[in-house]
């Protein structure tokens, strides 16, 4: 747990350095894009080889975290 934490801490510091963006706000990411995003989220062809179920909602959830 703390290794991890001591991870997280370093990969902050390290975008906080070298200037990069840390949320899709800065990006452009509108939030009247999210539904779109989400939907090729869930119907791109990688998402089957992603070991847990990405539903609609789920993708949405992420998506405002990340905002």
């Amino acid at each position: 747990a703390r290794f991890c934490q001591a991870l997280r801490e370093l990969n902050a510091e390290l975008n906080r350095e070298c200037g990069h963006p840390t949320t899709l706000r800065p990006l452009g990411v509108r939030r009247a894009d999210f539904p779109e995003i989400a939907q090729n989220a869930i119907d791109d062809g990688a998402a089957l080889l992603n070991p847990r179920n990405l539903s609609y909602d789920d993708a949405l959830t992420l998506l405002e975290r990340a905002y």
